[in-house]
């Protein structure tokens, strides 16, 4: 389901707080990458959407991504 795949990545992120991605373009191959290219870039955009959505992430308009994973439980 959407939330395991967002709860997944959010683990990952967490383990790797110094290797995150910076922006949007890389947190999503960071994120294909991670599901071994199986996702669909919709099944992506999706994960990322639904990270915003529940503020794990925000997005500049530089499309800098600022993290707020700390103390959230996936």
């Amino acid at each position: 389901s959407s939330n395991e795949r967002i709860a997944f990545v959010v683990a990952h992120l967490q383990k790797h707080h110094v290797t995150r991605p910076a922006k949007v373009a890389t947190l999503r191959n960071h994120i294909h990458a991670l599901f071994r290219k199986q996702l669909t870039d919709l099944e992506v955009d999706g994960i990322v959407i639904g990270m915003r959505r529940k503020h794990l992430i925000s997005i500049g308009d530089d499309q800098r991504i600022t993290y707020h994973l700390e103390g959230t439980v996936p």
